[in-house]
Parts: structure tokens; sequence; C-alpha cells
């Protein structure tokens, strides 16, 4: 896809073509995390409910919206 380079608040831009091949929207969550291998992954994020195992209308638990990502 190409080199990006970080600017001077450790900011990058992730290209239109990205934006529109895997739907990322303004506002939307990426999930950054360092495989063995050293690669740094962005994968976009959702949340899902512990219990229902649904991504809409969660329900409280304990006072807590319960989600983790896909």
């Amino acid at each position: 896809m190409g080199i990006f380079i970080f600017d001077n608040l450790g900011r990058v831009v992730l290209p239109k073509k990205l934006h529109d091949t895997f739907k990322i929207d303004v506002g939307d969550s990426l999930e950054i995390f360092v495989t063995n291998n050293q690669e740094i992954v962005f994968r976009k994020y959702e949340a899902v409910c512990h219990i229902c195992g649904t991504v809409e209308e969660f329900i409280m638990v304990k006072g807590k919206q319960e989600y983790d990502i896909v």
C-alpha cells in the first residue's frame, strides 16, 4: 500500500482507499497490536456483548455495559 510517515504527534494518516476498502468511517475505532513477528497490525474495532453476543442494544450488567472486541 505504501510507506507512511508519523507526524510530530505520532499520528499517521490512513489513505482514503483504505477507508473505503475496509469501511472505516470518521469516529470508528481501530485496535492496534503487535504480532510475534514484531508486525504492527491495525484492525477495525467492533464491540460485542459478553452475555448475549450482540453488537447492538447493550444490556446493563452491574451498572456497566459489558463488551469486548470481535
